[in-house]
């Protein structure tokens, strides 16, 4: 499908402040320092998907978890704004998800649940933003049961965080709930990788597996979580093998209704 013929939009922060200190007596006027810092960023047709500021599609849109319930969120697989269906993105320019409490929107579900969790934890997970700004590392897996039971570097890759440890999984379609521990160089390059005690299910046996970073963030009601940049490829590329991520109502009880708005480009 192609992509939006005309679309214009922005994301922005905010920073807004008012501060004084009053002065002893009535002729002095309190000392006071305002202030407004603001960063927008710009999207649209205007500029081709392979530049800063170029995207072509554009979704929003309210999802429901019930209590103590989750959601796979398939990033090719949305309804853009003029109510397109399975909207097929390769990058994403900027997003924004907010949980929605009853001051937000009256119409909701209420009592509105207390918090949510978004991770890539899951199979052919998206890196979102996530990731460090290493690229590259590609791993090969051997199984027992559909689990990784030993992993090798394949290709290492590099520009990941320096002299450090953290988690990644591979992108296999089939595979989930793999977590392998990467350990870096000096200089960001990969040099051990490690099962964690995590394999996994639904993995084969295969060398040189993309691999993706993974994270998690919690969101409380009433709050939002947004991320952008300028970069001309985007944070986040998505693939058939890169493309889900999951969320987790915390409230055992009560309704979460998200709020989930994407930027992205379908070239």
């Amino acid at each position: 499908m192609a992509g939006i013929n005309t679309l214009t939009g922005f994301l922005q922060t905010e920073v807004n402040w008012q501060a004084s200190n009053n002065l002893i007596g009535i002729v002095y006027s309190p000392v006071s320092n305002p202030g407004d810092i603001r960063k927008k960023y710009s999207l649209g047709t205007a500029n081709s998907n392979g530049a800063s500021g170029g995207v072509d599609e554009f979704f929003s849109f309210q999802q429901t978890i019930a209590g103590g319930g989750a959601i796979t969120l398939d990033l090719t697989q949305m309804t853009n704004i003029l109510q397109q269906a399975t909207v097929n993105i390769v990058r994403i320019k900027g997003y924004q998800i907010r949980l929605l409490s009853t001051t937000d929107d009256n119409t909701i579900t209420a009592p509105a649940a207390a918090s949510v969790l978004v991770t890539n934890y899951i199979d052919v997970p998206a890196p979102l933003d996530f990731v460090s700004a290493g690229s590259g590392l590609s791993i090969t897996i051997t199984t027992s049961g559909g689990t990784i039971a030993s992993v090798a570097i394949g290709t290492a890759g590099s520009g990941y965080q320096p002299s450090a440890t953290f988690t990644v999984t591979v992108n296999q379609a089939g595979g989930s709930g793999g977590v392998i521990l990467v350990t870096t160089s000096s200089s960001g390059v990969p040099t051990t990788v490690a099962t964690s005690g995590a394999g996994g299910s639904g993995y084969a046996n295969a060398s040189n597996l993309p691999t993706t970073e993974l994270g998690k963030y919690t969101i409380f009601s009433g709050g939002a979580h947004m991320y952008f940049d300028p970069l001309s490829g985007g944070f986040c590329a998505v693939s058939s093998t890169s493309k889900k991520l999951k969320i987790f109502n915390n409230d055992a009880v009560n309704t979460a209704t998200l709020e989930i708005s994407v930027f992205g480009a379908t070239t």
